[in-house]
């Protein structure tokens, strides 16, 4: 297997952004963005694929964890075969706490990002500034009930006590038809109840993680409803681009005067042209190729 220092020497590469929706599509615009400002590459293939199985399911609502490792083994050797990327990326935490529990895991030589342990190492540093703080860990059913990241910050020497669980229902799907829906607020401010509730020290200033990548979408909303309800809150801790730190080396940039890039959005489920506009325009924010991609995307019915 490559090693990334390896792969960012290449003069050509093929990266594959996944996740259980499009959530993870603001990882794949400063992606772009990156390359495009770096010149990493001579030339750069970059693929968003969109590893929801099924519209009117998804990874939270299936029974088992093998059941959920098995829809994403079927996607993940569907973009081995059709790509062959050199790498892939998972931007989702729901996808990568399912993935070490998948065949690919076992059995692939292509080298896999999760944001698991990106999140971590944000949290644990924002916590070791800010000795007298405590965090908010938001995300799906399947994240929270994992217990990845409140088990590896433990390891890594943050007390227990500092961290608060809180698993948010049907918010993913709320954000893709609107992140600014009331429906979507109406889903944050009660997951934001019920987190407070859990403080045994009320009084305790506290930051909130936003540990699904579809929620940064949403994070004016998250800001407004956490001042709202406690004048302890500090901030947001969003860990969406701090997966990316592999490829903020300036000592890797600049290796071509210009980078050629390939760009493709894809799913097996139908992107709506609502979902469309309303993500395309904060993606717009940070690249336009990637809102000019998830505009012309290939809806691919039988993609794994």
């Amino acid at each position: 297997m490559k090693t990334i220092q390896q792969i960012l020497k290449q003069p050509e590469v093929t990266f594959v952004v996944t996740d259980s929706g499009i959530g993870g599509l603001s990882v794949f615009a400063e992606l772009i963005s990156l390359i495009q400002s770096g010149n990493y590459f001579k030339k750069a293939k970059l693929i968003f694929f969109n590893a929801l199985f099924d519209a009117n399911s998804g990874y939270n609502r299936l029974a088992t964890a093998f059941e959920k490792a098995q829809h994403f083994d079927n996607a993940l050797f569907a973009i081995q075969k059709q790509y062959h990327p050199d790498l892939v990326l998972i931007a989702c935490n729901t996808l990568s706490v399912i993935y070490p529990q998948t065949h690919f895991a076992q059995f692939s030589d292509i080298p896999v990002i999760g944001i698991v342990d990106a999140g971590v190492n944000l949290i644990r540093a924002t916590l070791i500034q800010n000795s007298d703080s405590n965090v908010i860990i938001f995300g799906t059913p399947t994240t929270i009930n994992a217990n990845s990241y409140r088990q590896k910050l433990i390891e890594s020497g943050i007390a227990a006590n500092r961290i608060i669980q809180q698993g948010c229902l049907e918010l993913t799907d709320s954000i893709e038809k609107g992140w600014n829906s009331p429906q979507t607020r109406k889903y944050i401010e009660l997951y934001s109840h019920l987190a407070l509730k859990q403080f045994t020290q009320p009084d305790a200033p506290f930051f909130a993680s936003l540990n699904c990548t579809h929620y940064g979408y949403a994070a004016k909303i998250w800001e407004a409803v956490l001042q709202e309800k406690s004048q302890y809150f500090q901030g947001l801790i969003n860990p969406n681009s701090a997966m990316l730190e592999f490829m903020k080396n300036e000592h890797q940039a600049n290796h071509q005067t210009q980078t050629v890039l390939q760009i493709e959005v894809i799913s097996k489920v139908e992107i709506s042209e609502q979902t469309r506009d309303a993500i395309g325009n904060l993606l717009s924010k940070i690249s336009i190729a990637a809102t000019n991609a998830l505009q012309s995307y290939r809806w691919v019915k039988n993609l794994f």
